[in-house]
This record gives C-alpha cells, structure tokens and sequence, in this order.
C-alpha cells in the first residue's frame, strides 16, 4: 500500500464503478439533470411537435422577454439560439459571466410570475 489517500482513492473508485454498472442510463444524472430516454422526447417539448405554430406560447414568451432588458434579451437570445451554456451565452453577448446565472433566474422569476397570474386571471373567468 501506498499510503492512506490513495487507498481512499482506489476504494471510492470501485464504489463509483459498482454504483453506476447497475444503473440504467435514465435513472442518471448529468450536470444535475436528469438523463432522459428518446422515446420520453415527448415530455421535453410538452407533447409539441417541432415546426408546429404554437401563437399563444410564443405570445406568452415574447410577453415574458419584453420585461429583460437589451443586454439580457441578448444573452438569453444566445442561450436559446446556440444551446449554451448560460455563462457561455453571457460571453458570447459580451457580457459578464455572472449575467447568465442572472438571466436564468430572471426568465424563472419571471415565467412563474406570468404562468400564475394566467391561472388567477383564468380561475376568475
């Protein structure tokens, strides 16, 4: 043996690789997300399928990207077009690193706040 610490190593090592023979690809996480198989594609788009006019969804999302400023319409425009990451898009918007994670809370905020007043204003109809 070589010492303690490389001990420790080679042991959390061989846990790791017992863990994950006998998980299937699905039930793992990549990056704090979740893996999901090709045929549950569906559940990524909300059942839509690619190409279709969707009026009322891109009316709801133009509603919520009218409340970012320039800059952040920017990044979040780079973020949507290029699938980066949300640093990645804030540099190639030239803006500061942080202005992605910034941005990504923003649109949450924000996006949460439009669905639930949608649903106080259809709950009153």
């Amino acid at each position: 043996m070589r010492g303690n610490d490389d001990l420790e190593a080679r042991l959390r090592g061989a846990i790791r690789a017992a863990t994950s023979a006998g998980t299937e690809l699905w039930e793992r996480t990549t990056q704090r997300q979740r893996v999901l198989p090709l045929d549950n594609a569906d559940l990524l788009t909300s059942g839509a399928i690619p190409g279709e006019d969707m009026p009322e969804r891109e009316e709801d999302v133009n509603r919520v990207l009218a409340k970012l400023s320039p800059n952040e319409r920017k990044v979040a425009g780079c973020w949507a077009a290029a699938g980066l990451t949300w640093k990645q898009a804030a540099l190639k918007a030239g803006q500061p690193v942080s202005m992605g994670e910034r941005v990504r809370r923003k649109l949450h905020r924000l996006g949460e706040e439009y669905q639930r007043r949608r649903r106080a204003a259809a709950d009153q109809q």
